[in-house]
């Protein structure tokens, strides 16, 4: 959601396993806060996706929830 900073989701993503990368990584502002993230599916295969996805999804409820 707009004006949820994406580091703290994004540190308990690489906790269950799932690397993304934070939207702030993006920003001229070094300092900017940012609430999208991006996804890489260049590299991995197909099945490794589906996972990554499922796991994304369910930790999206669960922090979205509690945040």
């Amino acid at each position: 959601p707009s004006g949820l900073d994406s580091a703290p989701f994004v540190k308990g993503l690489v906790e269950k396993k799932v690397a993304v990368v934070p939207g702030a990584t993006f920003l001229s502002n070094e300092n900017g806060k940012s609430s999208s993230f991006r996804l890489n599916y260049s590299t991995p295969s197909d099945d490794d996706i589906r996972r990554g996805v499922k796991i994304l999804g369910e930790y999206a409820k669960e922090y979205l929830a509690n945040n």
